[in-house]
């Protein structure tokens, strides 16, 4: 799943969709059902995602899993807009 979810944040910033399109939305909760389930079944709180957010950015070796600092960026900046919104 974790790979998918990376090759579909990848596509979908390709495409060029905004990280409040619907198809984005859609990968930041299954991306948080993942992060659920590799938790032991403990979801995140808002303040965990955007952390985790915040370090893909930060950390080199996250943003490489996401295609570089683009990449990593837009999946910040599509948990930033699921966190911000009535999704959660």
């Amino acid at each position: 799943e974790g790979v998918a979810l990376k090759n579909e944040y990848l596509a979908a910033m390709t495409a060029g969709l905004t990280v409040t399109d619907e198809v984005v939305v859609a990968l930041v909760e299954r991306h948080r059902a993942w992060i659920t389930q590799g938790w032991g079944g403990v979801e995140p709180t808002r303040e965990q995602l955007v952390g985790l957010g915040d370090m893909y950015v930060a950390d080199e070796r996250f943003a490489r899993h996401y295609g570089g600092a683009d990449g990593a960026n837009f999946v910040r900046d599509a948990i930033y807009a699921w966190t911000e919104s009535a999704h959660h």
